[in-house]
């Protein structure tokens, strides 16, 4: 290897105020070019001010590469990824591996003519392959473009077109064929690489190549006599760490998806500011696990398994494809993973097998943990404890239960991407596994508050990260909210410069001072916590004016309801306020799929009989005909209506749907967020039938 290290040729960082600045750089009033862009060539600096000098002392800007070409020279033979090739057969590749071969994708990247600065298009499921090509597509200086696999030939067209790519890099032929059908919609795709096939025989298509065949290219082709080692470090010194690298295209509720531009800078700072403020409780020693299994195209998944892995060495542990149907808790138990995320669907599941368990399990283990919000324990709300030592004399049997989940090691567990019930929060600090709230979105590059096990409070999600700075705007309100409420914006090195060619969305998201407008309604408690209230874009305008969240009815609800799996509030332009319920049901996991069923979970069958003297209700249409489960629900309504704040937030009337909401089905994103306005439209019949029932309107 010609070189090791290196550094950005002429690279230099001046403290200066925004004013001077501005003055020195003629930087208009919009904010375009000091922390906006919308074109993926320009480079935004990167800007200190006072308040920030310690974030200049720690987090020094390096690029992608600086920290591959550091990790090679000080970890070079440590362990980096970890994947299953067969049923409990697990490969290892160290940060050497990890460069060679990332190294050789971005040679061949250059012999098979990818233009300098062109977008490669990555989708798959999480796999080593996948972050090869990521690495090796940003050490080319090109641009890495993760695509969710879930998407639709459509999709795949928009994001493809739109990034300018020229290689698609595919899991697999399946994924491979939603761009044949295609191709004539996109003249720049120059080839497809396939990483689960070595080498074809027969090529289907002339552009479709094997990872072999692909990675042979750099090592064998030459131009003009000038190696491709040679160019590569070339572009690399030429690297600075604010150009975008890589873009991130939110999965979006509506309309077509927007490319978010991050740039090395941003993806390094929040990675290493992240990790920087676990380590001050000594949490973080060099030696983290973390399981990757939920989209690596997503900006969540990209700071805690990309960014931890080449900013701070984490080892990475790649669960089976099929981890969301049944297989993620095999991953665990293998892994031990020290710092573990999830979005509240998993936790719930999670939850859901320890309840199984203990009630298979004897007496003792039944009782170990208190699933009973009297007996749980109230410093774990304000993060006052993190061992389960206070279950006393249970505490073999409560350790047992975090072994049947792979969790018994973990020091950091997170839930992301939407709030979770508090009674769930409660379950897994009731066993000792304090999990922390963390909110964010894909313009900040995933988290932007977060708690430490030391420090967080129920309900709120955490604190800013060290160097970032939120602010409230309180011009928008929301029924019965308080004085300091308003619309949560922050700024710092963790935000994206702009949305890829749409100037219009970025300077709605992005305003003049550099803070993004999150849509989220929100405050700042005296601890200095903040609580997500509600969000803009989703708030219920009754027919009456009231604003009103519908969030925070939602989330309450599922609190005190257990047997209900979704709950959408409904009242836009309306008199008052109806709902949509989803009970607890099977998924059928069959073809790669998570369907739901209409049959009713054994915890929800379980608890009817247990508690309303219900039995032979198994199905969603049974719980729909039977008196006492409606009877049930209603009260739980009732009671949920007591909290509310006003007479606008009061529910009215509900639906019980026969199967749950999904990605499948077009209620949820591939984040598994609500899509409120396709799933308004899908079962618009069911809710205007709540409208015209004269008996309702009379008691209103």
């Amino acid at each position: 290897m010609k070189k090791t290290s290196f550094r950005p040729n002429g690279q230099e960082f001046v403290l200066l105020s925004m004013d001077g600045y501005k003055k020195l750089a003629n930087i208009n009033s919009s904010g375009k070019n000091l922390y906006w862009t919308t074109d993926i060539n320009t480079e935004i600096p990167i800007k200190y001010n006072l308040n920030d000098y310690q974030g200049l002392v720690s987090v020094t800007p390096k690029t992608l590469p600086q920290c591959l070409v550091e990790n090679l020279k000080t970890h070079r033979d440590w362990p980096s990824l970890h994947a299953e090739v067969a049923k409990d057969e697990w490969t290892l590749w160290t940060h050497g591996d990890v460069w060679k071969i990332s190294f050789n994708f971005a040679k061949s990247l250059l012999a098979f003519g990818v233009t300098h600065r062109a977008a490669v298009n990555i989708i798959g499921y999480n796999h080593p392959m996948w972050i090869f090509a990521f690495y090796g597509t940003v050490i080319a200086d090109n641009v890495a473009v993760g695509v969710y696999m879930t998407s639709t030939p459509s999709a795949c067209e928009y994001v493809a077109d739109h990034s300018s790519c020229e290689l698609v890099v595919c899991e697999d032929l399946k994924q491979a064929e939603k761009y044949l059908g295609i191709l004539d919609n996109l003249p720049k795709i120059k080839g497809i690489v396939i990483w689960s096939i070595a080498r074809f025989e027969t090529r289907p298509h002339s552009l479709i190549m094997g990872w072999e065949e692909f990675l042979e290219l750099g090592s064998q082709v030459y131009e003009d006599s000038v190696r491709y080692e040679d160019i590569l470090y070339d572009r690399m010194q030429k690297q600075v760490p604010g150009m975008c690298c890589n873009i991130v295209y939110t999965s979006g509720t509506t309309g077509n998806p927007k490319g978010v531009m991050l740039t090395h800078d941003t993806m390094y700072f929040m990675s290493k500011k992240y990790l920087k403020s676990w380590d001050t409780e000594g949490l973080v020693d060099g030696q983290e696990r973390v399981v990757s299994y939920l989209p690596l195209s997503h900006s969540a998944a990209q700071t805690y398994d990309l960014g931890f892995n080449y900013v701070g060495r984490v080892q990475l542990y790649f669960a089976r494809p099929c981890a969301l149907q049944g297989s993620l808790v095999d991953t665990l138990k293998h892994a031990k993973p020290t710092i573990f995320w999830a979005a509240p669907r998993v936790w719930e599941k999670l939850e859901l097998k320890l309840k199984e368990i203990s009630g298979k399990s004897s007496a003792a283990v039944r009782k170990a943990p208190s699933w009973d919000k009297e007996s749980y324990p109230a410093q774990f709300s304000q993060g006052e404890s993190n061992t389960p030592g206070y279950l006393s004399a249970n505490f073999t049997d409560v350790r047992n239960l975090q072994c049947e989940i792979g969790l018994e090691e973990s020091k950091i567990l997170m839930v992301t991407s939407a709030p979770m019930k508090t009674a769930t929060l409660e379950f897994f600090n009731s066993i000792g596994l304090p999990v922390m709230n963390v909110y964010g979105m894909s313009e900040c590059n995933g988290p932007e508050t977060s708690g430490k096990p030391s420090k967080f409070a129920e309900g709120s999600v955490g604190f800013p990260i060290e160097d970032t700075h939120i602010k409230i705007d309180t011009r928008n309100k929301t029924a019965g909210g308080m004085e300091n409420e308003g619309e949560i914006c922050f700024r710092g090195r963790n935000n994206f410069i702009g949305y890829l060619n749409n100037e219009e969305k970025t300077r709605e998201t992005l305003d003049a001072d550099g803070y993004i407008h999150s849509g989220d309604i929100g405050t700042f408690e005296d601890d200095g916590f903040v609580r997500i209230t509600g969000r803009i874009k989703e708030l219920i305008i009754t027919a009456g004016g009231e604003n009103v969240a519908p969030v925070l009815i939602e989330d309450s609800f599922k609190n005190i309801c257990p047997i209900v799996s979704n709950m959408m509030a409904v009242g836009d332009g309306r008199k008052y306020l109806t709902a949509l319920l989803t009970l607890k049901v099977e998924v059928d996991t069959t073809n790669g799929k998570n369907l739901p069923t209409k049959d009713l979970t054994l915890f929800v069958k379980t608890f009817l009989e247990e508690h309303l003297g219900v039995t032979g209700v198994h199905t969603t249409e049974d719980a729909m005909r039977n008196k006492k489960v409606m009877e049930y629900l209603q009260t739980m309504i009732d009671e949920n209506n007591k909290l509310a704040q006003s007479r606008a937030q009061t529910i009215k009337k509900f639906r019980v749907l026969p199967t749950d909401f999904s990605f499948e089905g077009g209620e949820l994103t591939p984040t598994l967020k609500l899509r409120r306005g396709p799933t308004l439209d899908k079962y618009s019949e069911v809710i205007d039938g709540m409208y015209i029932d004269q008996d309702m309107i009379s008691r209103i």
